[in-house]
């Protein structure tokens, strides 16, 4: 009788599985789909009025990004999901402007541009948690250089896209009018929170409300989030200077051209939105500290 070769020696270790990695073939044909998924989210959320409807949004293209990564293993992948989706929903939305002879601009309004940014921040989400809490074998160097280039990836394609929807929101969809009467609110509490937050209380949420009071509010923390990731060595006054300038341009500059209405209340939501990004990168690095006991101070 002749031993089997391939058979393990007494004492001999056992062979170490190895999980094939996903060619770049096989993360399109799973992205691909995934990112048509999310587009149809996107597009259906044309027709959402509650915050409850929001969340339904937020819960679904969660469970999405989180069976790409069941599937596939691999954070490239999910990024090129998320990716795939936020460009899907851009080329749909220019071709349906181009059809009906409207501008990209009148189209894009600011609650698709609120879900479109609610869709993707879903998906970065459940990378950036299971990347912050992997122990073990999940936190091989391989897998850590797989996260690195999947947040590059899917943060390159966003803060493109996120520069233009600042543009669009604060420049292309606003109308000069030099002649016009001009609106100007410096009390704080007096102007938009004032208008938006009795009917958030109330639980009212038609015409937007929701969305306008939110996304007023979170219109800058990406900015906020990626300074803290992308700029480090900045200096802190710049830091702390950059969104009062920002915001404070954006509303000197309606007031100056007469394209809309300039607020107090606009100006200090911005800037809170702007540190709650930049608080939120920190405390992932905080959590990141106390899961690996200091050994890895940030995920970025």
């Amino acid at each position: 009788m002749t031993r089997n070769p391939t058979r393990k020696k007494k004492g001999q270790p056992a062979a170490r599985k190895t999980v094939p990695e996903f060619s770049l073939r096989d993360r399109i044909l799973l992205a691909v789909p995934a990112g048509i998924f999310l587009f149809l989210l996107i597009y259906s959320s044309e027709r959402f009025s509650s915050p409850v409807q929001e969340i339904g949004l937020i819960g679904i293209s969660v469970v999405i990004s989180m069976l790409v990564f069941i599937i596939s293993k691999d954070y490239v992948t999910c990024a090129l999901a998320q990716s795939f989706g936020l460009l899907f929903s851009l080329v749909y939305f220019a071709a349906a402007a181009y059809k009906e002879g409207i501008s990209f601009s009148r189209i894009m309004t600011f609650g698709t541009s609120f879900h479109i940014g609610l869709v993707w921040v879903s998906g970065l989400l459940i990378t950036v948690l299971i990347r912050l809490f992997s122990r073990g074998k999940w936190d091989s160097r391989k897998r850590r250089s797989s996260f690195h280039k999947a947040f590059h990836l899917s943060s390159a394609i966003f803060l493109i896209c996120y520069a233009g929807l600042l543009v669009l929101l604060f420049y292309a969809q606003r109308t000069v009018d030099l002649g016009g009467q001009r609106s100007l609110n410096l009390i704080p509490l007096k102007g938009a929170f004032a208008i938006y937050w009795p009917h958030i209380l109330a639980g009212e949420f038609r015409h937007g409300i929701f969305i306008q009071f939110f996304g007023n509010l979170l219109i800058f923390t990406p900015l906020g989030f990626y300074m803290s990731v992308y700029f480090k060595k900045t200096p802190w006054f710049v830091i702390i200077l950059l969104p009062m300038i920002l915001s404070g341009a954006i509303e000197a500059t309606q007031y100056i051209f007469n394209m809309g209405k300039s607020d107090i209340d606009d100006f200090w939501m911005n800037v809170l939105g702007y540190w709650l990004g930049f608080l939120l990168c920190m405390c992932v690095g905080w959590i990141r500290r106390l899961v690996t006991k200091g050994e890895e101070k940030s995920i970025w």
